[in-house]
């Protein structure tokens, strides 16, 4: 019993330090591209929590967006979007912070032909990746045909325990 109890608080800390590492990337890249706006956009989103942190419901869905950085900030400029997709269910937000990620990367894409060309192959719909990420063991998946599973068995969850 001991054993099993040791490897989940093994789990649990790597899965904490993988997370914590993530955000420092995401800390380290809304600094450089938005300076002193990225301070002010991560504090009003820190408003909509009781903690005085970024929500976990936005932060581990922007998490797996192309672009973190960009979805956090957005979200941060504006306030009411985000209390909107934090009253979501988890899969109607990361369909809709994923929206906002495409949308952004879009306008992005349009200005710039050149930078079109080169984020070609990484552009990819993250959608089942932060549902599973946010889905208890038990769940079936079915068809994950252009990128919208469809679920069964459970319902969707965030996770505990790894905050920054």
């Amino acid at each position: 019993m001991a054993e099993v109890n040791t490897e989940a608080a093994i789990r649990q800390q790597a899965a904490a330090e993988e997370f914590n590492a993530r955000c420092n990337a995401v800390e380290a890249a809304g600094s450089k591209a938005f300076g002193d706006k990225w301070v002010q956009a991560k504090n009003d989103l820190a408003l909509l929590d009781d903690h005085g942190r970024i929500p976990m419901d936005i932060l581990q869905v922007a998490l797996e967006t192309e672009d973190p950085a960009q979805v956090l900030f957005e979200l941060g400029r504006d306030l009411g979007k985000a209390d909107e997709l934090m009253a979501m269910p988890a899969l109607k937000r990361a369909i809709a912070m994923n929206d906002l990620a495409k949308a952004k990367l879009s306008v992005q894409l349009a200005s710039n032909p050149r930078r079109r060309l080169q984020l070609l192959p990484a552009v990819r719909l993250m959608i089942p990746r932060a549902i599973a990420i946010q889905m208890r063991s038990g769940i079936e998946k079915r068809g994950c045909e252009s990128g919208v599973c469809s679920m069964r068995g459970g319902s969707a969850l965030a996770l505990n325990g790894a905050r920054n």
